[in-house]
């Protein structure tokens, strides 16, 4: 006897029993042959025959099944599984969050808790997935429900049906009809809304299933008026999300936008419940809602895909600015190149002013925090100097240019792509890179010292005494010290100040900022046009830029105030401030400094740009990647491309060449 029929037949004096145990016998009896798709859909057809060929079991199967079927409510299940609940998206993380440490009572009357109980191990969705969708539908049919009062659906899930396509509709005129929706879609307030419209055919057709006895043709024209709806609703969505990409995006409106694709989706699988497609009977479209219900129930919880559906567009909007700003910071000519070097030197002398304020700010030997607070002031306002006189900060650049080339792989996701463009953005970023370095570092280390020189020579003192140069000095052993780790830490800094950049620019977008200064009435009244009009292209252009720089500042400065205040070895390392640090330090220890050292020094601040350059860079390219939902099919095409050119003409990576020299 197998073991479906031990539990079938187990049911055989009460086979009307609501015990949900027996059903969860028969999902584990077939979970365990879950290792191949083979022996899932074996097992599947050996539950399948036996009740084909056995009527015994097939008629205590049917029994206990629609006793199961009448004690469930399962409206919850088709129109809450799967789609975001109404409240707002951190609400939801916070409430997922307590289910995890407190998981929610199990409620016997509802259908939803009852289908999470029976899959309820972590890998279920997966072979319930694996099975073909056929071969449950040859299950679905072998159930074969009473269709006494309706010929097109089963008798005990019409109400549950109809009653979930209603409430679907109604949420979907509800938020499709939201302020923060109509006004990037004004065209709602002139003609009818395909939400509204789509909820409303909906209550007719429902009215009408229980008044009139449609002919199966009635029923399909129906089907394809409100499958036309369901398709202007998706396509004024698309129209939204790329109103988004503009005018900037909000947490909440992803959520509401997110539940809106969401119902949309659902609505359809409901729908073809009661009027299958032309090529697919009512058994396939129940089972296809079947295994989209499992993999829904067993997501429900997961912070993980929550924060992943809800953030990619505000991800997106994020690092889409950052990419545009980017591609500033790629030289593609000999004259920029050169440009750049000079941007780049005089963000190398902004730098070496920086390092002796702050060496002017230990000598306050204020308290831990208050030192830290000031030091935040100094870094953020030398930054913002560099931004706003059009210099540059070696590794600044990173957190941008990575979105500049995720847009560029963005467009070379079609597989055949010509990558010779790609190619020669990388070789363009490495060498924008290296003179950005090189600038930096010539112009901060002569400056820094000669601003040590003449301080002493005015003062007769040294800006950093001989026991704080050594201890300066030691920190920059890329051996002895963690100067790659806290190399590592100030290259998540700078990552984190370019989505810095982005959010502001974001929420300077969304709320309109500078045309709400142009409009605003008190300014206008004292202030001429052409004024405002100068704030508000400088605030649009700028304030996400300054806000990231003044951020940055902080976070390096309060990096450093943590470790000293916990005892933590935490601390920041970034290449040109270390390299200030050792120039003012070398002109206070001289000819004591021992050549080893030297060579140590210099290696560990290599070290500490390459550790600056790679986190930075990285982070910000798997940001872009990952909100593009960019699935590159072609890296190692593109690595050898780029390996080959290296090998070539390596001086390309480092100096412009002529357009002929670039990869073909």
């Amino acid at each position: 006897m197998s073991s479906f029929k031990e539990i079938l037949y187990s049911l055989r004096e009460y086979p009307a029993t609501t015990r949900r145990q027996p059903l969860l016998d028969l999902v584990d009896e077939l979970r365990r042959y879950r290792g191949t798709r083979q022996s899932l859909e074996e097992k599947l057809d050996e539950l399948i025959q036996l009740l084909q060929t056995d009527a015994e079991a097939d008629r205590i199967f049917h029994t206990y099944l629609n006793k199961q079927i009448a004690s469930k409510n399962f409206i919850r299940l088709l129109t809450e599984s799967g789609i975001s609940p109404r409240h707002g998206f951190f609400s939801e993380l916070f409430g997922r969050i307590g289910d995890k440490i407190f998981p929610l009572v199990s409620d016997k009357s509802e259908a939803m808790d009852l289908l999470e109980d029976m899959f309820d191990h972590r890998s279920d969705h997966e072979w319930v997935n694996e099975i073909d969708t056929e071969k449950w539908a040859l299950l679905f049919d072998q159930l074969n429900f009473k269709r006494e009062k309706y010929d097109f659906v089963a008798d005990s899930f019409y109400e549950p049906v109809t009653t979930s396509m209603l409430i679907i509709g109604n949420r979907i005129a509800s938020l499709g009809m939201q302020p923060q929706i109509i006004t990037r879609l004004p065209h709602f307030e002139q003609y009818n809304s395909p939400f509204l419209a789509l909820s409303v055919e909906l209550n007719q057709f429902i009215h009408g299933l229980s008044v009139n006895k449609w002919s199966a043709d009635e029923l399909k024209e129906w089907s394809r008026h409100i499958m036309v709806l369901i398709s202007q609703c998706k396509e004024n969505s698309v129209q939204l999300w790329k109103v988004l990409k503009k005018r900037g995006v909000s947490l909440d409106l992803v959520y509401s936008l997110t539940q809106i694709n969401q119902l949309l989706t659902r609505l359809p699988a409901l729908l073809h419940l009661i009027v299958p497609e032309a090529e697919k009977s009512a058994s396939i479209h129940t089972a296809q809602l079947f295994k989209e219900l499992v993999t829904a129930q067993h997501l429900k919880h997961s912070i993980r895909v929550l924060l992943r559906s809800n953030t990619q567009l505000l991800a997106y909007q994020v690092v889409e600015r950052n990419s545009h700003t980017g591609e500033h910071y790629i030289t593609n000519t000999a004259r920029e190149y050169y440009i750049f070097l000079l941007r780049s030197m005089g963000g190398g002398l902004i730098v070496a002013f920086i390092t002796w304020m702050k060496y002017a700010i230990y000598d306050l030997h204020a308290p831990p925090l208050t030192e830290g607070i000031l030091n935040g002031f100094n870094y953020a306002v030398g930054f913002i100097i560099i931004y706003a006189a059009h210099f540059t900060l070696a590794t600044k650049q990173p957190a941008m240019t990575a979105s500049a080339l995720a847009s560029s792989l963005e467009e070379k996701t079609v597989v055949g792509q010509n990558l010779s463009a790609t190619a020669n953005l990388i070789v363009k970023m490495v060498r924008s890179q290296f003179v950005s370095f090189i600038g930096n570092l010539c112009i901060v280390f002569p400056a820094a010292w000669l601003i040590a020189y003449g301080y002493y020579s005015l003062t007769g003192q040294l800006i950093v005494d001989t026991e704080y140069a050594a201890k300066s000095i030691n920190d920059l052993h890329p051996f002895k010290s963690f100067s790659i780790f806290y190399a590592a830490i100030a290259g998540l800094w700078l990552y984190v100040s370019g989505l810095i950049t982005g959010y502001f620019d974001n929420r300077i977008d969304i709320h309109q900022i500078p045309r709400r200064i142009r409009d605003h009435q008190w300014l206008k009244k004292r202030l001429p046009l052409r004024v405002l009009i100068k704030i508000s292209r400088f605030t649009d252009n700028n304030l996400g830029s300054l806000a990231g720089n003044f951020f940055l500042g902080f976070l390096l400065a309060l990096t450093t105030t943590f470790g000293v205040i916990t005892g933590l070895p935490v601390d920041v390392r970034h290449v040109t401030l270390s390299t200030g640090n050792f120039a003012m330090s070398f002109f206070s220890l001289g000819s004591h400094i021992p050549l080893s050292m030297m060579l140590f020094t210099l290696l560990g601040i290599l070290f500490i740009g390459t550790m600056n350059l790679a986190v930075s860079f990285g982070l910000a390219f798997f940001t872009a990647m990952r909100s593009r939902q960019v699935n590159f099919m072609q890296s190692r095409e593109l690595i050898f491309l780029v390996l080959g050119h290296f090998w070539v003409s390596p001086g390309s990576f480092f100096f412009p060449v002529k357009e002929k020299q670039q990869i073909k």
